[in-house]
């Protein structure tokens, strides 16, 4: 509230502006980037090293603004997050809005990216997250994607759905996301708090990131097991992010006890992590098979791992390179079609993704080249990254996430090795 006479509305304006944008203590871009605050140290926005990958970021959260315009998220209830996943959905910070933007600023100090990953971050820690002492034996305390982000208690033949959008999104999804889903190992998502609980000294996102993670700690290792393969790999993404965070041990026996179970889980033969498939995304066949896009999300946890473990782990580096082969002998559709949803599907058997599947593994195919100098997986590398950043991102606030959050952490590696631009070719 401002007590002052009335004046020139542009300056109360101006003094809106100042008062919504306080003051941020910060340091140099190549000192933030320097501290392996990130899990490992990473580049800063440089001229004429990856200037396409940040140009390409630039223009998606322009698109990911004009998105939020929109589609006017802007209330009480949705401020920070977006709306339109599976039609009717708000997205609930799927892949991390909060860490993609916080990600960015570290590297280049744009003040916007800054703001948008708090506002991602304390909506996710409010309005997505359960609270309350009742709620604390809970397995799992953070929505996912719903209707109206926590769901409905309304039944799906409510007559005041009407016959419209509503009633046909309600009829589909049923109790699921109408009604508002807690997915325990799939959608929870947290490196972003705990990195705002830093960047800020904010102890509420501190509070909640310790939360939400000593509550998958403690629930999911006992027994910890997961079918598709990022429901091993946001936990585990989560229990590294808490310990590299907090130091507590805890956090780190955690992790291990996911990477046993990801390293029993692995296949002998192809190094994927397969697991059963039916219904419609195989035309109601069943079938045992991996999907690629979760696999990045898996190697992502994997790595970030090797960079908290004090021990030895060549047992994990070698399931990297493994994953890595799996990537690109059984998921790659040749000779550039892209990874295919599902393998062993007949239905994916000749199409690929060659737009964010390719982007969220381009790290764990850096990794294998960078550690067994195998020039193949570097000549992988550069087929598949050709032309990724001549586009966008989709300015849909998941599809943006997904294709920020890691990326850069592979064209680290590639740098590193030499490599500073790719290919310019049509995908």
């Amino acid at each position: 509230m401002r007590y002052a006479p009335a004046g020139d509305p542009a300056d109360d304006r101006a003094f809106a502006e100042w008062c919504s944008h306080p003051l941020l203590p910060q340091a140099t871009a190549e000192y933030l980037c320097g501290t392996g605050v990130l899990g490992r140290p990473v580049f800063p926005r440089t001229a004429g090293v990856w200037d396409s990958y940040d140009a390409w970021f630039d223009r998606g959260y322009l698109r990911t603004e004009q998105d939020r315009i929109a589609n006017r998220t802007f209330g009480w209830m949705s401020y920070g997050d977006w709306f339109g996943e599976r039609v009717m959905n708000h997205g609930n910070s799927e892949y991390d809005l909060a860490w993609s933007c916080a990600v960015q600023w570290l590297r280049c100090l744009d003040r916007r990216y800054f703001d948008r990953g708090l506002e991602m971050a304390r909506h996710y820690s409010t309005t997505d997250t359960i609270w309350g002492a009742p709620f604390d034996a809970q397995n799992g305390l953070v929505y996912a994607h719903s209707y109206n982000h926590v769901g409905t208690d309304l039944p799906v033949d409510s007559p005041l759905l009407g016959t419209g959008d509503v009633a046909a999104y309600a009829k589909r999804f049923g109790q699921g996301f109408f009604a508002g889903v807690v997915d325990r190992q799939g959608h929870i998502f947290q490196e972003g708090n705990w990195l705002y609980a830093a960047l800020t000294g904010d102890p509420f996102l501190r509070e909640c990131a310790e939360r939400v993670c000593t509550n998958q700690s403690e629930k999911l290792t006992p027994a910890f097991d997961y079918d598709i393969e990022r429901s091993g790999g946001w936990p585990l993404i989560n229990a590294v992010a808490a310990y590299n965070f907090s130091g507590n041990p805890y956090y780190l026996n955690a992790a291990r006890l996911m990477i046993e179970r990801t390293l029993e889980r692995q296949e002998a033969r192809t190094g994927g992590f397969p697991h059963f498939h039916y219904g419609s995304e195989t035309e109601g066949k069943q079938l045992l098979g991996g999907k690629a896009f979760a696999v990045g999300i898996l190697t992502h946890g994997m790595l970030r791992y090797l960079e908290q473990e004090p021990r030895p782990r060549e047992d994990v580096e070698h399931s990297l390179v493994r994953a890595a082969d799996w990537l690109i002998k059984e998921s790659w559709v040749p000779p550039d079609k892209g990874f295919r949803y599902i393998t062993n599907a007949p239905n994916f058997a000749n199409s690929g993704d060659r737009s964010l599947t390719v982007v969220i593994n381009d790290e764990v195919i850096a990794y294998a080249f960078e550690k067994t100098k195998d020039a193949s997986y570097g000549e992988f590398w550069r087929k598949m990254m050709a032309g990724q950043f001549d586009g966008s991102p989709s300015g849909m606030g998941k599809s943006f996430s997904m294709a920020t959050r890691q990326t850069v952490f592979g064209l680290d590696r590639m740098r590193l090795l030499g490599v500073t631009a790719a290919p310019k070719e049509a995908k």
